[in-house]
């Protein structure tokens, strides 16, 4: 993985050494995942974000808001992630599909925390 760091939103430049700053990501961030040499997951306060080398974008399944806060990130083998987050329960992410399954107090959790 090049050398980076996080600086804002907007931010595109390098810095004295030559580190890049990452565009498309939030203000706040909890976990980070490196997949591969170019790919980078990003768990912040709104959701989860992909980093693909060039520029981050928020991971959106299409079914519901992405706004849940990932606070840890955890590689679950071949083509899945544990997302674990702050009062929405667990998420395992499917980055192959881009499906997410979701786990609650709804279906079977004693928490959402």
């Amino acid at each position: 993985i090049n050398h980076f760091y996080y600086q804002g939103q907007n931010s595109t430049s390098k810095d004295a050494y030559g580190a890049k700053r990452l565009p498309g990501l939030p203000n706040e961030i909890f976990a980070i995942h490196p997949q591969n040499d170019s790919t980078i997951y990003f768990g912040a306060l709104q959701g989860l974000y992909l980093y693909d080398g060039e520029t981050a974008h928020q991971i959106n399944d299409g079914n519901e808001t992405p706004d849940f806060p990932v606070r840890q990130i955890v590689d679950a083998g071949k083509t899945n992630l544990w997302l674990a987050t702050n009062g929405s329960g667990v998420r395992n992410y499917n980055y192959s599909t881009g499906q997410n399954v979701y786990y609650n107090t709804q279906n079977g959790l004693s928490s959402n925390n």
